[in-house]
């Protein structure tokens, strides 16, 4: 959030100040949960699928199926709220969350720390 300007997600990236785990790439990509709402949960493989094949990477689906991915993407909506100033919904968190997921395979393959 900046104090003068429209509330948002933002990857921390290469910011990051908790340590970094080293996990299997099957443990990371199909049951690391990145989101959790209520009953519906989403991985960084169901995200990127749900981007990729149905909200508009290569084709644009008139129903999204992936329950975890509508609720993050098009259900929540999450306030920012600061002293002084009116809440404000943060948008887009698919889009940050899909950035942060591209930076942690990238870094993964530039420090070589596949295992």
């Amino acid at each position: 959030m900046r104090a003068n300007g429209p509330s948002e997600y933002l990857p921390k990236l290469d910011e990051v100040t908790v340590p970094i785990s080293m996990v299997s790439f099957k443990l990371w990509w199909e049951r690391d949960i990145i989101f959790k709402n209520s009953a519906v949960s989403l991985t960084r493989k169901r995200l990127v699928f749900a981007l990729r094949n149905q909200d508009g990477g290569s084709h644009l689906d008139e129903e999204l199926r992936d329950l975890g991915y509508v609720e993050l993407a098009k259900v929540t909506r999450t306030f920012a709220k600061r002293p002084g100033h009116a809440p404000q919904f943060l948008v887009e968190a698919e889009s940050a969350i899909m950035r942060h997921v591209a930076w942690e395979l990238t870094k993964t393959l530039v420090d070589g720390k596949i295992f």
